[in-house]
């Protein structure tokens, strides 16, 4: 699993170079970038699959798909999907940051237009091994779907949605330290000198222990027994601010049962 910010990174760190996978024949092709994105990130790889169609490869890898809607945009790290009238392959790129649904920020691959690096007379776009280079992009994204170019204002195509790569769930640290602190509220404590009986703290509360067989199943459930100095032991019983009768009352009882 991977997080938005090492997918934007991951993507940031591609910028200006030409991303090939070895099951497009085609070279730096957009989908070539997502391909190899989705394989460093999540082991699962895009072959070989034309950008319009990466929504539904992306269901069959399990990712999360959403499709362009009213009231729905895409988030940093989201892989959109562009529909382009002039060819039926379709676009796609990475998104950058949380989209207000009037901008997109991204990083795409073979945005250049024509290119002809090696001078033979054919773009470079159309040929084995050809392909483009990773463009940071900026887009104006209307209310009809379309995507337009923010610095030429060429049109670049109309949303189709966006998937989402399987994100780590980051709840395990402050899920621990909760349980943590959930176990140490509870304790069973007696004086070393055991004059002054047990008395328990299970969360957060502290009430004196009448019987031995409460001690006995508090440490089976977990309570931690511990054994304080009496000095200690009586200025813990004070900072409570037990009712002294109903304490003293409760460990008699219990330091009887005890002798029995």
């Amino acid at each position: 699993m991977t997080s938005k910010e090492k997918v934007v990174a991951n993507a940031l760190s591609k910028v200006n170079t030409k991303v090939t996978v070895p099951t497009n024949p085609y070279g730096g092709q957009c989908v070539a970038l997502i391909d190899k994105i989705v394989q460093e990130e999540t082991g699962k790889n895009m072959a070989y699959t034309n950008a319009i169609d990466c929504l539904d490869k992306a269901k069959a890898n399990g990712f999360q798909v959403t499709y362009d809607a009213v009231g729905v945009n895409p988030q940093a790290g989201d892989i959109y999907v562009i529909r382009v009238p002039s060819h039926s392959f379709g676009h796609i790129g990475v998104c950058l940051a949380d989209s207000d649904g009037t901008g997109l920020e991204g990083v795409e691959q073979n945005v250049d237009g024509y290119l002809d690096s090696n001078r033979n007379g054919i773009n470079d776009q159309l040929e084995v091994g050809g392909g483009g280079y990773t463009r940071r992009v900026s887009r104006k994204w209307y209310s009809d779907g379309r995507l337009v170019d923010s610095h030429s204002g060429g049109l670049v195509g109309y949303m189709v949605g966006w998937f989402r790569l399987p994100y780590e769930v980051a709840t395990s640290t402050k899920k621990v330290e909760t349980s943590e602190d959930e176990d140490m509220k509870n304790f069973v404590v007696r004086s070393k000198s055991g004059k002054q009986g047990y008395v328990a703290v299970v969360n957060g509360a502290v009430f004196g222990i009448g019987h031995i067989d409460t001690v006995v199943q508090l440490q089976n459930a977990g309570a931690v027994h511990l054994n304080l100095d009496d000095d200690d032991f009586n200025r813990f019983l004070e900072s409570q601010k037990f009712d002294d009768e109903k304490l003293v009352a409760s460990v008699q009882a219990l330091e009887k049962a005890i002798k029995q």
